[in-house]
């Protein structure tokens, strides 16, 4: 029971960090000013802007999810849980006392750097209607962020190594979504049948691309 108790938990704890290793990936490639893609279709996107905008509200929600101490599938109640059955659990490798105490050092060490930080955040602009939010002086930056999810993701496979005996790999996209490049793409093909139409080149074959990407 125990041990399908800390799996459970393990389990939800590696899909929210999987989601907030994507959405650091969606946030790099939104905000990436140095790729061509950027300034021929992110640039120029109303809706991408939204995204990215929206890619980072997830992000500070679900950072404060895997830091707070009153999540049940935290980091925090997680380790608390192991040190409470570490003899009722069927580990691959026992971890010592010592072992999860350092894994409680560490998770609470994070929770003293960031945690107000970024549940300050999220309080005043994401899930409340603070009158004051715009007078609301932070200063928590996206690297803050990353930091927590760098250092939880090493104390979850510190975790699930012990339990399961092998270790986990969380691997950003490096590689920007095809969907922008097609969007990149598009609009230079777009570009290359205006130009043709304004400079008095229209052909038959001309009109039914224009006719598609209207």
């Amino acid at each position: 029971m125990h041990t399908d108790n800390l799996k459970n938990r393990l389990n939800e704890i590696f899909l929210l960090l999987g989601e907030l290793e994507l959405l650091r990936s969606d946030i790099k490639h939104l905000s990436n000013g140095k790729e061509d893609y950027f300034q021929g279709a992110v640039g120029k996107s109303r809706f991408l802007h939204r995204t990215y905008k929206n890619c980072i509200k997830l992000l500070i929600i679900d950072a404060n999810k895997i830091l707070s101490p009153n999540e049940h599938f935290g980091l925090f109640k997680t380790i608390n849980f192991c040190l409470t059955n570490r003899n009722k659990i069927k580990w691959t490798e026992i971890p010592s006392l010592d072992n999860l105490k350092e894994l409680q050092i560490q998770i609470n060490w994070l929770i003293e750097q960031h945690l107000q930080r970024i549940k300050n955040y999220r309080d005043k602009y994401y899930v409340h209607l603070d009158k004051d939010k715009d007078k609301f002086q932070y200063d928590l930056k996206l690297k803050d962020v990353y930091a927590t999810i760098d250092e939880s993701q090493a104390i979850f496979g510190s975790l699930n190594s012990y339990l399961n005996g092998s270790g986990v790999y969380f691997s950003i996209w490096e590689q920007p979504p095809q969907e922008l490049i097609n969007l990149y793409k598009y609009n230079l093909i777009r570009k290359g049948i205006t130009d043709k139409i304004l400079g008095g080149k229209y052909s038959k074959e001309t009109e039914q691309y224009w006719n598609i990407i209207r």
